[in-house]
This record gives C-alpha cells, structure tokens and sequence, in this order.
C-alpha cells in the first residue's frame, strides 16, 4: 500500500522526536540505559524505533483513509457551505469545448486541431496558462483576443450541445441545498456557469457563482471573495485536480476530491468516487 503523501510528514517528525527523546535519556537519565550503551546507540536506536513506529501510524491513517472511514482521525470542522468546482464534478462538456476551439481555428485559418485529449489537459487551468499553451506564437493581446472569441463560441454552443452530467448531480444539489449553502466556482469564461445552471436546472439550488472570466483572479481569491461576500465560517472545496486542491490551501480551507472527473490527486481531505457517495457523507453530518 502506497503511503498517502500528506502523512510522510508523520515519519520525519516521528525520528526526530524520537531521537530527541534518545538524547533527553541519555543526558537527564543515564542510569536508565544498559551498561554498554554509548551515544551512537541511542542515536541508532532511536531513529530505528521513530521510523517504525511513524511507519506504522502513517500505514494506518492511509489504510483508513482508503476505506473511507478516515473522518475518525480527520478533525474536518463540519461545513457550513460546499463551493463545487464544475467542469469534472459537476459536468463533462469537454467536446463542446473542444468545438469551440476548432471552429475559431477554422475562422482564423490556422492550422491546427484540437483533440479532446488536449483538451482535458488544460482543463481547470486558469485562461493566461491556457492561451498560452494553445497559441505560443501571438502576443498576450492577441491571445486574449482570440480567447474571448473562443468563448463566445462556447456561449452559443452550450445551450444547445450541453454536456454529460455526473451521475446522481442533480438529485445531490436538491438534498445538499436543504442543508448548506451552496456555490460553484470555476477557471472558465463569464456567462458559462450562468448556462450551465440553466441547462441543469439548478438555479433553486445554488445560491451564488463566480467565474475565472470575471475577474482574471485565480480560485483561491475567488473562494476569499465568497467567503467575505456570504460570511461563511466553514466552506470547503470540492474539485477534481490537483490544482483545485492548491487553491484551496491557498484559502485556507478544507480540499474534497472527486476521483471521476479529469484529474488526480493524493494532496485532498476527504475523496469520493461518486456524487452519490459525497452527498450521502454530508448530509450525515
């Protein structure tokens, strides 16, 4: 079993404060070491002994944490609010991007296609990364030009090609907003969220949004922006790559991982490989 590698930290910690114990020992209570010993013993014997026993520990939050009961050691403050990330947790409309992007190469001639698979790369990633990824060879200006184009593209194409929903979504955001507040932020154009709402016919369930496209600003100041503008105490993040779970460190505030959508992860809080799963563990609670 691989160990999780949040609780690597578990075994540096525990040699050192093992070898420091060997060394408290040794100077404060020598008569209750063996005759023979030396300091190089309790060194060896200490950091021999740390490193099993941290061994040990971080073996067993993994194990638990695998199995889904990792909430016995995990001290999550219960949540007031759940702010979901979109695009692979709530939604698959990776094709209709790809479209969009496909169409605007066509109208400006250039010579390339997008894949879905290079798509799914970027996706989350926040639009200057994305630009410049995609079109290296034209200046910033042009860049974003091409960009804002590209997305409204996508804003016609969306209400009528949609996306794929995530199983058990819709009937989730019914129960989970009769409990928490809820809120969807995501790395995508102004306006996008607003038709993905409309096309899910969740607006009864979601009480605000905000997108990268807004502002230009990266989540972890988004989710500080809900924050402040809604008073909440306890949010958490819920997303699925990598990149969602630094965001959420960066605001300080608890990571939850969705295994099914575009990316992954071992740096998260609590992971679900379902909606199902996650809106039955929050609405236990």
């Amino acid at each position: 079993m691989r160990i999780n590698k949040k609780y690597r930290s578990v075994i540096y910690f525990g040699v050192f404060s093992a070898i420091i114990c060997g060394f408290i020992i040794l100077f404060l209570f020598p008569e209750l070491l063996p005759s023979h010993y030396n300091t190089w013993n309790i060194i060896i014997s200490s950091v021999i002994a740390g490193a099993a026993g941290s061994l040990v520990w971080a073996l067993v939050l993994t194990f638990f944490e695998k199995q889904r009961i990792f909430k016995v050691f995990h001290t999550l403050v219960k949540p007031d609010s759940l702010i979901f990330d979109m695009d692979g947790t709530l939604w698959d409309a990776a094709d209709t991007y790809t479209e969009s992007w496909n169409l605007m190469f066509k109208k400006l001639n250039i010579d390339r296609v997008m894949q879905r698979e290079q798509l799914l790369e970027r996706i989350g990633w926040e639009g200057n990364k994305v630009i410049a990824a995609v079109l290296p060879e034209f200046d910033e200006q042009t860049r974003k030009e091409i960009y804002k184009d590209v997305n409204g593209i996508r804003l016609q194409l969306l209400p009528q090609n949609g996306g794929i929903l995530y199983d058990g979504v819709v009937d989730g955001l019914r129960e989970l907003s009769s409990k928490y507040q809820l809120f969807i932020l995501s790395n995508c154009a102004k306006g996008i969220i607003r038709i993905f709402i409309d096309w899910a016919e969740i607006d009864d369930y979601i009480t605000d949004e905000i997108a990268y496209g807004v502002n230009w600003k990266s989540k972890h100041h988004n989710i500080k922006l809900l924050v402040d503008t809604h008073k909440l105490k306890s949010p958490v993040y819920i997303g699925d790559t990598a990149g969602d779970g630094e965001q959420s460190r960066k605001a300080g505030i608890p990571f939850v991982f969705v295994s099914y959508g575009f990316g992954k992860t071992d740096d998260y809080d609590l992971k679900f490989d379902d909606f199902k799963s996650l809106t039955s563990y929050f609405m236990n609670l």
